[in-house]
């Protein structure tokens, strides 16, 4: 339930108080170096079945009576998660806000260091 409330309120306030084109709300943010790369290798029609496949891998999961599982995960993983997300779109976000325009790549680290390197070309 938590992480509804999150996905719905987390991304009316986003929306009602700011934002730009380029913010990413919700739970959606965790899932973008995934389908950055594998929209990389496989193109964008790629999209909708990994969508599809993470609906029936959820339902399964309901099926099977196996959400209960999820509140074993210790708070420090989820706040790790959390955090890797963060710096994740964070990075993804350093090219907009230094004006720059350049070519994806498809490893993220690879954009991060592409970045870094056209920082003094400023």
């Amino acid at each position: 339930m938590q992480g509804i409330s999150t996905g719905i309120w987390g991304s009316a306030m986003g929306g009602l108080f700011g934002g730009s084109n380029y913010n990413i709300l919700g739970p959606a943010g965790a899932l973008v170096n995934n389908l950055n790369e594998l929209q990389s290798a496989h193109g964008v029609d790629i999209i909708p079945m990994v969508a599809v496949g993470a609906g029936i891998f959820s339902f399964i999961v309901f099926l099977l009576n196996l959400e209960k599982y999820c509140t074993l995960i210790p708070i420090s993983v989820l706040e790790g998660f959390s955090f890797g997300v963060a710096v994740t779109i964070g990075f993804g976000q350093i090219n907009f806000a230094l004006g720059l325009t350049l070519p994806k790549h498809p490893k993220f680290y690879e954009n991060v260091w592409d970045t870094f390197n056209h920082v003094g070309d400023l």
